[in-house]
């Protein structure tokens, strides 16, 4: 659904009531959308849609394939891929192309495809190690890694910024999870730039703004300064929806910073949760009542 700035759905993009959608994508064109289609309980794969023509096109088709993340070209889509063995990989896949997905690079412990760096010199990724939890690495163009941030923290969700400076990302290295900015060299200290917790950052494409999910459901906006520094603003609250509650990056934002892509929860709020308990004794109570078969 679209929705503006206040938080009023403006169109629906895509409503099947049988699918499970996640990751919704805009292409730097603002026409094209990437997004993760679950469907008949079949694994995922990563489709695009072109709101001009109307027409769907699969990228994908074997595995289980989810979170297609557009280069800063628009030429090409980096996506995370479980294959039946359980191993993990990104594939690259050309945005023109149906089913024009290849593996790029398998790697160990890879939990999310991220963003694409300037220049579609590699993308970031999201990875979990045995000791230091989860960590973001880069994945160069020739499929080299390249340790980003690693630490004992978690960090997670990481977004390179449209002059390719900065990162923003997640870390709980406070006690809980917030949102930082942090130069992408490595070179310097983060700054946090939530206030209460945060989750699930995003640049404005013209680098003016950080959006993210604050707790209850709020997007709140950030006012930025690139430059020789970073200079960040008070958050402000634009609304507050009813985002999908699975964790998958559910939004992402128009060009001009006025609109939002968002994936919203299909149960209404205040929907009640029936909950029965002794079920299962009471399966087993009327098997043991149930007279033999001779």
């Amino acid at each position: 659904m679209w929705v503006d700035r206040s938080g009023v759905e403006q169109q629906a993009v895509y409503d099947r009531p049988l699918d499970w959608i996640f990751y919704p994508r805009l292409a730097p064109d603002g026409r094209r959308i990437a997004l993760t289609v679950y469907r008949q309980n079949a694994p995922g794969n990563v489709w695009v849609l072109d709101s001009a023509r109307k027409g769907e096109t699969p990228m994908t088709r074997e595995g289980d394939n989810q979170s297609g993340i557009w280069s800063r070209s628009g030429r090409e889509l980096a996506i995370l891929s479980f294959a039946a063995g359980g191993e993990s990989a990104v594939l690259r896949a050309d945005s023109e192309r149906p089913l024009s997905a290849r593996v790029w690079k398998s790697v160990p412990g890879l939990s999310n495809v991220d963003s694409w760096l300037a220049e579609d010199r590699g993308v970031l990724l999201s990875s979990v190690g045995a000791e230091t939890g989860t960590d973001i690495w880069e994945l160069g163009d020739s499929g080299e890694l390249r340790a980003v941030m690693v630490t004992r923290a978690t960090e997670h969700s990481p977004e390179a910024s449209p002059d390719g400076r900065w990162l923003a990302y997640v870390s709980d290295v406070g006690g809980r999870e917030d949102v930082y900015v942090a130069p992408i060299s490595g070179k310097g200290n983060p700054w946090k730039v939530s206030v209460d917790g945060g989750n699930d950052p995003r640049w404005r494409p013209d680098g003016r703004e950080v959006f993210y999910l604050a707790p209850g459901g709020r997007l709140q906006a950030v006012p930025i300064t690139l430059g020789a520094d970073f200079v960040a603003g008070a958050p402000q609250t634009l609304f507050s929806h009813r985002f999908d509650g699975s964790g998958n990056r559910g939004y992402d934002v128009a060009r001009d910073g006025r609109s939002f892509l968002v994936n919203l929860s299909k149960s209404s709020p205040g929907s009640p949760i029936v909950v029965i308990l002794g079920l299962g004794e009471e399966i087993r109570a009327r098997a043991a009542r149930r007279p033999e078969t001779p």
